[in-house]
């Protein structure tokens, strides 16, 4: 037999309910916590992956902006250079001219001729 009274009882019962109680109450927090961080965590995970493809779209922007950049100067350069070719051709060819006709007028002049011209 029981020696407790139905107070002590009463008590042991009383205080059972109340560690039920703040067992529920810890396990809510708990799991309101848990809830609480996973909603933090995919909010997280949403924003970096947000900021990644703002950085990827950045960076490949940067990049096809070299690139044009890039190409531009090479075409640029390869523009030069023909100029550069066509005008050292032109300057050869105009040397050459000016020499063979020099050489046309002194093979086909007569010294008088030749003498008169050259010295103005």
């Amino acid at each position: 037999m029981s020696t407790a009274t139905p107070e002590k009882q009463t008590g042991k019962t009383v205080s059972v309910g109340v560690q039920e109680l703040i067992e529920k109450l810890r396990n809510q927090g708990v799991d309101s916590g848990r809830q609480e961080a996973g909603k933090i965590i995919s909010d997280a995970e949403a924003k970096a992956a947000e900021l990644i493809a703002d950085a990827e779209k950045r960076a490949s922007a940067i990049v096809g902006k070299a690139r044009e950049e890039a190409d531009f100067i090479t075409r640029a350069g390869k523009e030069a250079l023909q100029l550069a070719e066509r005008n050292a051709i032109l300057e050869l060819k105009t040397i050459c001219w000016k020499n063979s006709l020099i050489r046309s007028v002194r093979w086909s002049a007569t010294p008088w001729k030749a003498t008169s011209c050259w010295k103005g």
